[in-house]
């Protein structure tokens, strides 16, 4: 039976055909690695017939048992993916109590999403990250390729900018692992990607380049993209911090006619703050603001680590005949409070 990747930050509709009046169910199983189908459902979902076809969209169940913690990059070879950062999900089809000839399906869940332009159902491809040119920091291990194999062989192979040297790896033919973007063996000159299926067909593209960056410390901003996986972005610019005070005041009456003029007659209590830091790239390639753009709809995003949403919600996509160099300004605002509170 195929097994067919789904995104869970969208609908993903399952129907069940029959006639008015019907009883249609769905029974929806989930599970994680390394545990296998459960014996009963985590779900039962059912709806009555009006017209000929019920449909039930799995994406809110399935994504409950998806997590992202934290994301650690891997310098060579492959390692697989965190538990929980997909999750498995088999469905059952049923009418009038009845299981439905043919009405059993499997899928394996990504917390990502597609655009309008997509359309319905699209799908998932198994590389997942955008094609194109990513900058990493110098001589650093900055960065990972999430690799899904619908059950096909990938070959991997780097080739060093300045050396012309490869590394290949050819058995990469688990579930879901990440490779390397940029290869221990080539850093200080950076490298070339290529990612192609064993036997022919799809064969995805990248350049990794390494930035000396003289002046500033450059930020490692980690979040979650599009196809659901961790993805890693260097701003190499200016950064700064701020804060923001939030309190509430009152008038308070002096405690006698006698009052201490050391006494608050203005009083603060709920005193909190929040941080924001403002990030920028340095100059990056044009059709960046794709990469921009999935960070903006992250829900999961670490800042060196650290807790963090995308305070920033609008940019100009910039192009090269326009604006020539081409910066992004961000900022992230931390997401929870200077002091702490949390029970």
């Amino acid at each position: 039976m195929p097994n067919t990747a789904i995104y869970t930050r969208r609908p993903r509709i399952v129907d069940i055909t029959g006639t008015a009046g019907d009883t249609a169910r769905l029974d929806v199983y989930l599970w994680n690695d390394p545990d296998s189908i459960p014996t009963d459902p985590n779900y039962q979902l059912s709806k009555d017939l009006i017209s000929t076809v019920a449909y039930f969209d799995i994406s809110p169940y399935c994504r409950e048992f998806i997590a992202h913690q934290s994301f650690t990059a891997v310098g060579s070879g492959q390692t697989a993916a965190a538990v929980g950062e997909y999750c498995y999900c088999t469905t059952k089809e049923y009418l009038n109590g009845s299981l439905v000839g043919g009405g059993t399906s499997e899928f394996t869940c990504f917390e990502g999403y597609g655009y309008f332009e997509d359309g319905y159902n699209d799908l998932v491809p198994a590389v997942m990250l955008a094609e194109g040119e990513y900058y990493v920091k110098e001589s650093s291990n900055s960065g990972s390729i999430y690799i899904y194999s619908e059950g096909n062989t990938w070959d991997v192979t780097w080739t060093g900018l300045t050396s012309g040297g490869t590394t290949s790896l050819t058995t990469l033919n688990n579930t879901l692992v990440h490779v390397p973007m940029l290869h221990s063996n080539y850093q200080g000159e950076g490298n070339s990607l290529n990612i192609a299926r064993v036997g022919g067909g799809a064969s995805f593209d990248y350049t990794i380049t390494e930035v000396c960056e003289p002046k500033y410390t450059p930020v490692e901003v980690d979040f979650v993209n599009k196809y659901g996986v961790w993805q890693r972005l260097v701003f190499f610019k200016v950064k700064k911090d701020s804060i923001n005070i939030n309190t509430t005041e009152y008038k308070m009456y002096p405690s006698s006619i006698n009052y201490s003029t050391s006494d608050n007659i203005t009083q603060r209590f709920n005193t909190n703050a929040t941080q924001k830091t403002t990030l920028n790239t340095g100059f990056v390639r044009e059709g960046y603001s794709e990469v921009i753009q999935q960070l903006m709809l992250s829900e999961k995003v670490l800042l060196d680590g650290v807790p963090v949403n995308v305070d920033t919600k609008s940019v100009e996509k910039f192009t090269h005949i326009n604006d020539n160099n081409i910066n992004y300004k961000i900022d992230f605002l931390h997401s929870y409070n200077l002091i702490n509170y949390v029970l």
